[in-house]
């Protein structure tokens, strides 16, 4: 598809990234092609929510709180995968959108031949940064990406408008757009802006303003990376006992339990 648009000039291919339009993480970006963290040595990116996966019996859908999911989300051969291209499709955009593309250094999920619910990456990116990116629909993560550079460090929320931690506090009054790190937009409507945004942006393309912000050329690596995790695949240990895990198949839950943040395996920087 990205290689049939670039040989059609007047299309115009736009991927759904919509995190890349939410302000916190133009403002980090911003950061670092400034040089405000110096060069980015390390990373440590945590994302995962509970999803009360329960199966209904009878049916092929599952609830999970008040929604619905379509049976996709329980097939390999519809969805592709699991939570690696679900929420970390848009997890490992952002961080390459930020640093860069790289190699797969590890990869190790929970899946012994279905959807996977529990992910660990390890990455090795062309500018130097090395780290690891964990994703979970069967834990609460922090949900939170820490940058280390040779300078300074930033911890950031990966799907809201907070910086967490910021070392010096004084990065904070480096604006984008007129705004710095200490006075965020209103979060009241946040996705429905993003969504907003991300529309607008594409048309603006269309007219001819020029290459959408996620244009299939500079989404293109993640999905690779997506792709070589699944070839390299070795087995993540659940960070739940055994014995729960029996019990749960027994009385039909297809998900592990929900926790409070941690992690998964060895990674190391919870």
């Amino acid at each position: 598809m990205v290689d049939a648009a670039a040989r059609s000039p007047p299309a115009v291919l736009a991927a759904g990234q919509m995190r890349r339009f939410l302000f916190v993480n133009r403002w980090i970006k911003m950061l670092i092609e400034h040089g405000a963290l110096g060069d980015v040595e390390s990373f440590d990116v945590r994302e995962g929510a509970c999803f009360h996966l329960r199966r209904v019996r009878g049916n092929t859908r599952a609830a999970a709180g008040t929604g619905q999911f379509s049976p996709a989300f329980w097939d390999r051969k519809t969805s592709g995968g699991g939570v690696l291209p679900d929420i970390g499709s848009h997890t490992l955009d952002t961080l390459i959108w930020w640093l860069g593309s790289g190699k797969v250094a590890g990869y190790r999920d929970d899946s012994p031949g279905g959807v996977e619910s529990d992910a660990l990456i390890e990455l090795e990116l062309r500018g130097g940064a090395t780290g690891t990116v964990e994703l979970s629909r069967t834990r609460t993560l922090r949900n939170t990406a820490i940058l280390t550079g040779s300078r300074d460090r930033v911890e950031v929320a990966l799907h809201r408008n907070e910086i967490v931690g910021i070392s010096p506090e004084d990065l904070l009054l480096r604006e984008l757009d007129g705004r710095n790190g200490a006075a965020m937009p209103d979060e009241s409507l946040l996705h429905e802006d993003m969504f907003r945004r991300e529309l607008d942006d594409w048309l603006d393309a269309v007219r001819g303003a020029g290459v959408p912000l996620a244009d299939g050329a500079s989404v293109a690596p993640g999905i690779g990376i997506i792709d070589r995790c699944y070839r390299m695949r070795q087995p993540l240990r659940p960070p739940w006992p055994r014995s729960r895990e029996a019990r749960q198949r027994r009385e039909g839950w297809t998900a592990g339990p929900c926790s409070s943040p941690g992690r998964a395996g060895s990674s190391g920087g919870g």
